[in-house]
């Protein structure tokens, strides 16, 4: 007997139980399709039960809005020179750039 195979009395039972080969590996495909479909479902029930979709609208507009605690820049200090440039270069815009 090779390792792996079962005794033709245990085969000849198989055979006569399940039908084919072909027909048990069909069998065992329709199991699994129809157990991934309850999974699936199941998940998504669970994912309207929690309110995932409840408003699928809603984030693109709240990033959009100001939160409360949101720190507003504070104006340089007086003596704080670093971000403008000195003297009358401070005045100069686009029109009168050369």
């Amino acid at each position: 007997m090779i390792a792996g195979e079962a005794p033709r009395a245990l085969r000849g039972a198989a055979a006569r139980a399940y039908g084919s080969p072909a027909a048990m590996s069909l069998g065992s495909l329709i199991v699994l399709s129809l157990s991934l479909g309850v999974a699936a479902w199941l998940f998504f029930m669970w994912t309207v039960k929690t309110g995932q979709y409840d408003d699928p609208e809603g984030p693109k507009y709240r990033m959009l809005e100001d939160d409360e605690g949101e720190r507003k820049p504070s104006p340089p200090s007086k003596g704080d020179t670093s971000a403008h440039p000195s003297g009358g270069e401070r005045d100069r815009g686009p029109e009168r750039s050369p």
